[in-house]
């Protein structure tokens, strides 16, 4: 027989809090960073963004890096500013 678990009201901070936490971490890990990530909008033509999701997509079901849509456009921000 399963257990249930007690109904927590979760705030909309205390979600928020938690996304930030997890966001673009691999599971089970703590990464120490020098320079930490924040949170950013950028405004994308849709079909960039799309191009983006299905490089996404397809590096997570090839099991390559990177996995998601923010670590790809980090790497090609970088590499702008490397020149």
């Amino acid at each position: 027989m399963a257990l249930k678990r007690p109904v927590r009201d979760v705030s909309e901070r205390d979600a928020d809090a938690l996304a930030q936490r997890l966001a673009d971490r691999p599971y089970g890990t703590e990464k120490p960073d020098a320079d930490p990530l924040v949170r950013t909008t950028v405004t994308l033509p849709k079909s960039l963004l799309v191009q983006l999701e299905d490089m996404s997509r397809e590096n997570k079901r090839a099991g390559r890096e990177p996995k998601s849509v923010s670590a790809i456009v980090r790497l090609a921000v970088e590499g702008y500013f490397k020149g």
